[in-house]
């Protein structure tokens, strides 16, 4: 497979989050915002927009780029590190739905103990990103892809 068929499903769900998600949002900021009062400093009164990028983020781009892993991962030449690419994807697409949930809740009830939650679900997304990041540029640079082996 082309290397630049892998990246279809990303760019497929960033192409969504620009149209439908308000890409003009801080949402990184909001993703780590930990507090309820800055929270609401960066969503005031955007909660709506706030919203609406959650929903696409679980729709679009969490599934893009966690297939995008998955495609990549067929590019790499050992079983141990296309597993590793696989599980750091997947479990970093769960930690996104689960902070999103948790922002969604927070921007309903206004608790600090949702910024809170929200934040640890997101450092442990953005941890495992990296990897996934590491191993998806191994999988591009490689010519070809490699067979699977132990």
């Amino acid at each position: 497979m082309p290397r630049w068929i892998c990246f279809v499903p990303v760019l497929v769900g960033g192409v969504a989050y620009g149209i439908f998600g308000h890409p003009t949002l801080p949402i990184v900021q909001f993703e780590l915002a930990g507090d309820a009062l800055t929270a609401a400093e960066l969503a005031a009164g955007r909660e709506d927009e706030f919203r609406a990028a959650l929903v696409v983020d679980w729709v679009a781009f969490i599934p893009g780029y966690v297939l995008t892993a998955v495609l990549l991962s067929t590019r790499l030449g050992r079983r141990g590190l296309a597993g590793l690419l696989v599980v750091a994807a997947v479990a970093a697409g769960l930690f996104d739905v689960v902070e999103n949930a948790r922002l969604w809740s927070g921007l309903e009830d206004g608790t600090d103990a949702a910024f809170q939650q929200a934040r640890a679900f997101a450092l442990a997304k953005f941890g495992l990103l990296t990897v996934v990041l590491a191993l998806g540029v191994v999988a591009v640079a490689r010519r070809r892809p490699a067979n699977l082996s132990p």
